[in-house]
């Protein structure tokens, strides 16, 4: 297998490792919040779960839409409108110049790939990873195992600002049922599971795992 596949593979992983943590997550509101605490024959609890599936309704779709979604990548026969012979000749000429690369960034001024073999517009990148100039680009993800750009930078927003509301929706709930079973260990008023050293280990763990998705 060679070098390529093996980076692909590995940026699959990351998807479904992803896709792991998230329902690792959703698993342990409902065991450990929604069902002892009987969200769902409560007004309040019935609120947190539709808000909570909302949320993390719109964190899958957006994930999955920047994932799915092409990124824009620039066509290899595409030509600049409007622009001279002697301006493509130019361009086409810049390769090994510092000085003259420098020149060719500023906008307005026409670019080529010499990887790709063709023109790219402005703010176009060479993406290393997909091997394509890419419109717009912002950076190559491997946690979507895609680019960042023109036409799944909106979806890409959408899934980072789902993912801080249902991972802090998360993280206050569990850390407040952590306090409360400590709180409330000698006593009923609680419910608890038959073995709260479980339930600790796994509320802590849990917790370890949301603050680093959220950094």
């Amino acid at each position: 297998m060679c070098a390529t596949d093996c980076d692909e593979c590995a940026n699959r992983c990351l998807v479904i490792l992803v896709g792991i943590i998230i329902g690792f997550c959703y698993i342990c509101y409902i065991c450990m919040l929604a069902i002892p605490l009987g969200y769902f024959t409560s007004a309040t609890g019935l609120f947190n779960l539709l808000f909570l599936h909302t949320a993390l309704g719109l964190l899958l779709l957006s994930y999955i839409r920047t994932v799915q979604t092409s990124p824009g990548y620039v066509p290899k026969d595409w030509i600049p409108p409007n622009a001279t012979k002697e301006e493509m000749e130019e361009a086409k000429s810049i390769k090994d110049d510092p000085k003259a690369k420098a020149r060719s960034h500023e906008f307005g001024r026409l670019r080529y790939c010499h990887n790709c073999n063709s023109f790219k517009p402005p703010r176009a990148h060479h993406c290393r990873e997909c091997s394509r100039c890419v419109m717009k680009m912002d950076h190559h993800c491997p946690w979507v195992n895609n680019c960042v750009g023109f036409k799944n930078h909106k979806t890409f927003i959408l899934f980072l600002f789902y993912a801080v509301v249902a991972l802090s929706w998360f993280l206050f709930h569990m850390c407040w049922r952590l306090v409360d079973i400590f709180r409330n260990r000698t006593t009923s008023s609680v419910p608890r599971l038959n073995s709260n050293i479980y339930e600790y280990a796994i509320l802590y763990h849990y917790n370890l795992c949301d603050i680093r998705c959220l950094i």
